[in-house]
């Protein structure tokens, strides 16, 4: 009687995961491009220098030149640099200014200080 009960139990077991697996390969993986913020499935985004692009900003990307226009450092409980840094990248991009954020890392005194660099495109003239 045991025994039927554990077969029972581990056949139920397989099933509860064989059906967690397909939800989870349903679900389709999205990415947002780091210049027009849209969401793409992550089938047609592609990665480089650890960035995720849109096809045509990729391109973009690839072929321009982009400079930090504007820095700031934020960590936990000073964050408002950065918010009004993403604000302006967004501001700027509905104005035509294309740009990117990119974010690095480092410890200070136990703390987790970000630093957040806002890259803009050459423009031709400069």
């Amino acid at each position: 009687m045991i025994a039927v009960y554990i077969a029972i139990t581990i056949i139920l077991v397989a099933f509860l995961i064989s059906q967690s697996m397909n939800k989870i390969q349903k679900v389709s993986s999205k990415s947002i491009c780091v210049i027009c913020d849209d969401v793409f499935d992550e089938s047609t985004v592609i990665e480089e220098d650890s960035l995720s692009f849109c096809k045509e900003h990729y391109q973009l990307y690839k072929n321009s030149i982009w400079f930090i226009a504007e820095s700031c450092e934020c960590s936990p409980g000073n964050e408002e640099a950065s918010v009004v840094l993403f604000n302006k990248k967004i501001s700027n991009f509905k104005q035509g200014t294309l740009g990117f954020l990119r974010s690095s890392y480092k410890e200070s005194n136990g703390q987790i200080i970000t630093t957040l660099d806002y890259y803009q495109k050459k423009s031709p003239t400069e």
